[in-house]
């Protein structure tokens, strides 16, 4: 049964389904790549309807505060989706009968625009501009420019009525720029029309621009602003990127090819990556969305990440085929290879993108399905679609050779940047990293979250829309930027005359913060209403006291949209911005909540905020909140991944001492190593050692000369002893049965410094499994029936010493686990102790097994692989060193024989270097010694020598379970040695004689561990 929490057996299971997946798709690759063809087409077709969709509450985030009260008000208050349109004198004032004529002229083409409130639209030609008037009957409101009067009917004279009107009633600086040369028409627009149907932006701007298009001339400049026309040019700016992503495609391809030379390998990521594309517009489209322009460059985003995703693919199926593999061979390498890395990676950018979800504006969250889509469908195109597809096409190894090659030239400059990674230039790089930080940290502390242009920011500053921006908002008290703040009463509240005093100390208050260009409020109408009541006396432009008249006045105000809900359970407070920069919203923002918390009123609550400004200032709320959880979120889900794959979180947190460190440490000179936590005994023993070897020095004695053999394979195995036998790191050897392991391990004890000590050699294999404890490390007296007496386990006896585990692979899964222990703790327990007891001995283990196979079955624990397989030394069957034959035939006889020793024929010994040996040498010793047993002369013949004549299927028993690729190297090892030793170990000259560059060559015998 599969243990859930056993690494070996996830390893296992993960490694079974891979190669499984591997196999399927690979063996049903046409299926597979037409399916995905057909599927394309389908979604193709659905991407094509794909549209760009913008919408004002699109932008609004759900449940915020701000936008609680601006829904609730939306129908009372002034509209914050409006239009700002304004006819500019280019020559002249406004004042003329033309310009009043064309604002005319724009007025009413504006109330026939589509989703525009006719009865909501504003400018000196509107009824609902009027200039309030005390007359003989008392008090009256009438339009700024009569009903009567027309166009063609201006003169100087009425035109001078209307100037004065305008100035009188307050509209110099909110209908008519403060320079006079230009008015000002407002409109609000329903973001869905009475059949339902929302509004489209990009076609909206169209009109506008039609409009524009049909007013604009010489002598009047039309100048529009409002988040229809924002969103629309922001939608043809969209189209002009999508002209620059063409650019950019082009210019990537190049850069593809540039970095393979291959166009077969230039399209594929390219093609790949793009099927994705519309793979996500398809899934867009049936989802129900459309594309925001302010996220249209999202897909193009995801599409680069395709890209780079897919020359790591390439790069990988190149490395392959330069070593000789098929394309399909390489095309499954890269299958399994980056399958499960890339998976991790797309996953976290999938994470990272989804994470979004949690700001709630249904815009942003459009964006993190838009992206999460993309990089979910790039798990299919990129890292299945594309190997599968590569497996078709053939390429040469001397194109792979060759582009090995120029990569390891393109890469030279990062051989100079790596030296960042040596200890002394790594302590410098993390304390500038940390400062850098730290300054960070400093730096981010005041900084802005929102929009920090008067304009908007998708835009270039010299676009027409921010242009006419900032014209505006020069000239008119009144621009596109607004606050409204809402005094809530209970209703009835009409003859409260404190609310309208509270109110107006708050006007006061807030007109004078920094940003505020004007405040209109029910306040102000109430001291504009009131004075005109009493014949424009200034002194009565004050809050009446008397609650009657109060609310005589609120039922005038109550007329006039924007200010007040019939019943006064509402007032409102207009605060004019002079932009929507996020300082300067927060600013005002602030004032409000300190004035809120210093002066509350019983009964009277004022909240935030409904305006186009309070809209954005809940975006970047609602985007400041989330910022922290979103990154934690992100981090974790990163941390978790990682943690799932590599199991270890030191791949997480930080990068300790690894097998990989440790062979280069050794192989560059080094002692010994030791893993961070050090123990002080652990130090002390390694020293000791070390002076030992050093006063060794001079030993003349050479015991490696039992070694038999002058062939490439084992001098590299004298060689490696050598340098073992300096070093007190673990060594694994791997060989075949018979070929010399253990006098392999007794060369490199007896010649370090640990030779003083005991040799204890254990055959895993034999002991059983009831009494490995207890043979390992020794039990007390009394510990179980039978213990009449304290005795020594192999670790005790090799104390000081070497303890080679013969067949380590034959250790039962509990033992191993003792083992492991004992081995990284350099401390053992007696069984029936309950102490441990410290013990200095090196291990040298050796198996006839592949432990990297049985690691992979589960039958050997990974993490006890790689405290054993430090150093890994391999010895040589018999058949791959077949020169060695005819000394280890004299060697073995000159010890059989006590007198003279018989000699073998020449037919004899040419037997013996054709035989297989799947028992190595000790196979070779048993004939020679059955050989000098039955023959009846001093010359030994072939028949004496009773070889099987199924030399090939003995050989391929010797080898049990041998895996392809072991075969496959063992094969291109001997063949490379044989090379070397006819060449004097001349690698150029080898690589010469066998066919392949100097590069290839020196790659292989890195490879192969051949010195």
């Amino acid at each position: 049964m599969l243990n859930l929490f056993s690494v070996d057996d996830v390893d296992h299971l993960l490694t079974r389904t891979l190669k499984g997946l591997e196999n399927f798709c690979f063996r049903y690759r046409t299926p597979f790549l037409i399916w995905l063809a057909v599927f394309t087409a389908m979604m193709g077709y659905f991407a094509l309807q794909l549209r760009m969709e913008a919408g004002f509450e699109k932008q609004m985030p759900t449940g915020h505060e701000y936008i609680e009260t601006f829904k609730e008000y939306r129908n009372d208050v002034l509209g914050a989706n409006r239009l700002n349109i304004v006819v500019k004198a280019r020559k002249d004032t406004i004042w003329t009968q033309a310009g009043l004529t064309r604002l005319y002229e724009v007025t009413q083409a504006v109330i026939y625009l589509p989703s525009v409130d006719r009865l909501g639209v504003q400018s000196l030609w509107t009824p609902n501009s009027f200039v309030n008037e005390i007359t003989e009957e008392g008090f009256r409101a009438d339009p700024l420019i009569p009903g009567t009067v027309m166009p063609e009917q201006l003169n100087p004279e009425i035109i001078a009525g209307i100037q004065r009107s305008a100035g009188q009633g307050g509209f110099v600086g909110t209908l008519v720029s403060r320079d006079q040369t230009s008015a000002m028409i407002v409109a609000e627009l329903a973001e869905v029309d009475k059949d339902g149907k929302q509004i489209d932006y990009v076609a909206y701007n169209q009109q506008l621009e039609a409009l524009r298009a049909k007013f604009e001339d010489a002598d009047f400049e039309i100048q529009i602003i409002g988040f229809a026309k924002q969103i629309g040019d922001i939608a043809d700016g969209a189209a002009s990127v999508l002209e620059f992503c063409a650019v950019a495609l082009v210019l990537t391809a190049l850069a593809v090819y540039w970095y393979c030379h291959s166009l077969r390998f230039t399209l594929l990521p390219i093609v790949c990556s793009f099927t994705s594309l519309v793979w996500q517009f398809g899934a867009l489209r049936l989802l129900g969305f459309g594309l925001d322009p302010l996220a249209v460059l999202v897909p193009f985003l995801v599409f680069a990440i395709g890209v780079s995703h897919g020359v790591q693919q390439i790069n990988f199926i190149v490395r392959e085929l330069s070593q000789g593999r098929t394309t399909e061979e390489a095309a499954r390498a890269s299958f399994s290879g980056l399958l499960i890395p890339g998976v991790l990676a797309l996953v976290t950018a999938f994470v990272s993108f989804i994470t979004l979800i949690m700001i709630p504006i249904p815009m942003v969250r459009e964006l993190a399905i838009t992206a999460s889509l993309g990089v979910f469908f790039k798990i299919t195109t990129n890292l299945a679609m594309l190997p599968i597809a590569a497996s078709y096409f053939h390429f040469t190894k001397a194109y792979a050779q060759e582009a090995m090659v120029k990569r390891d030239r393109r890469a030279r400059w990062l051989r100079t940047l790596a030296r960042v990674a040596e200890p002394r230039n790594a302590l410098v790089v993390i304390v500038i990293t940390t400062a850098v930080f730290g300054v960070s940290v400093w730096q981010s502390s005041d900084r802005v979250i929102g929009t920090l242009q008067p304009g908007a920011p998708e835009l270039r500053p010299e676009a027409r829309f921010n242009r006419d921006a900032v014209a505006i908002s020069e000239n008119y008290d009144t621009g596109l930027d607004w606050l409204t703040v809402v005094f809530e009463a209970p209703a009835g509240a009409c003859e409260n005359v404190a609310l309208g005093a509270y109110q107006d100390r708050f006007v006061w208050d807030l007109q004078n913060t920094e940003g505020v260009l004007s405040a209109i409020s029910f306040s102000g109408q109430l001291r504009t209403y009131n004075e005109g009541y009493n014949e424009g006396n200034p002194k009565m432009s004050a809050i009446p006291i008397d609650p009657g008249n109060y609310a005589a006045l609120a039922t005038e105000i109550g007329r006039m949209r924007g200010f007040m809900r019939k019943d006064c359970s509402m007032t409102a407070v207009h605060l004019f911005l002079t932009d929507h920069k996020a300082t300067t919203i927060s600013r005002v923002i602030d004032k409000v909540k300190v004035f809120r918390a210093a002066h509350p009123m019983e009964g009277v609550s004022i909240r935030l905020a409904s305006g186009n400004a309070g809209v954005l200032a809940a975006v970047n709320d609602e985007v400041e909140h989330s910022e922290m959880p979103m990154m934690l979120y992100v981090y974790g889900a990163i941390i978790i991944l990682v943690a799932l794959v590599y199991r270890d979180f030191r791949a997480v947190i930080t990068a300790f001492g690894s097998a990989e460190n440790a062979v280069a440490a050794l192989k560059a000179g080094a002692f010994d190593y030791l893993a961070k936590p050090v123990g002080l005994d652990q130090l002390r023993a390694l020293v000791k050692s070390a002076l030992r070897v050093s006063d060794q020095g001079g030993e003349e004695d050479n015991p490696l000369q039992s070694l038999i053999g002058d062939s490439a394979g084992m001098q590299q195995v004298r060689g490696m002893i050598e340098k073992l036998a300096r070093s007190q790191a673990p060594v694994y050897i791997s060989g075949e049965s018979g070929s010399g392991k253990e006098l392999a391990a007794r060369l490199i004890h007896g010649r370090s410094a640990r030779s003083g000590g005991a040799f204890v050699a254990v055959n895993c294999g034999a002991i059983p499994e009831n009494l490995m404890e207890s043979e390992f490390f020794g039990y007390r007296k009394g510990a179980f029936t039978g213990a009449d007496s304290e005795r020594e386990g192999f670790f005790q006896a090799a104390n000081g010493g070497t303890l080679f585990l013969d067949e380590v692979a034959d250790l039962p899964l509990g033992m191993q686990v003792k083992l492991l222990r004992a081995i990284q703790e350099k401390r053992v327990r007696k069984v029936g102790s309950v102490t441990e007891d410290g013990v200095d001995v090196r291990i040298v283990c050796a198996t006839h097994r592949n432990l990297r196979e049985c690691v992979d079955k589960g039958n050997f624990r990974q993490d006890l692989y790689y405290r054993l397989n430090v150093i890994e030394l391999r010895m040589p069957p018999l058949r791959e060193r077949r020169e060695d034959i005819a000394l280890l035939v004299q060697a073995l006889l000159a010890r059989l024989t006590a007198g003279a020793a018989p000699r073998l024929s020449d037919q004899a010994v040419r037997a013996l270097e054709q035989y297989p040996f799947p028992g190595n040498v000790r196979e070779l010793e048993n004939i020679l010694e059955r050989a000098t047993a039955l023959s009846a002369s001093d010359v030994i013949e072939v028949a004496d020598l009773h070889l099987e004549p199924e030399d090939t299927e003995a050989a391929e028993a010797g080898r049990g379970d041998e895996t392809l690729d072991d075969y496959l190297n063992r094969l291109e090892r001997q063949a490379i040695l044989e090379a070397l030793q006819k060449t004097d170990g001349n690698r150029t000259a080898a690589a010469r004689m066998l066919g392949v560059t100097f590069r290839s060559m020196r790659y292989r015998l890195e490879r192969l561990g051949i010195e």
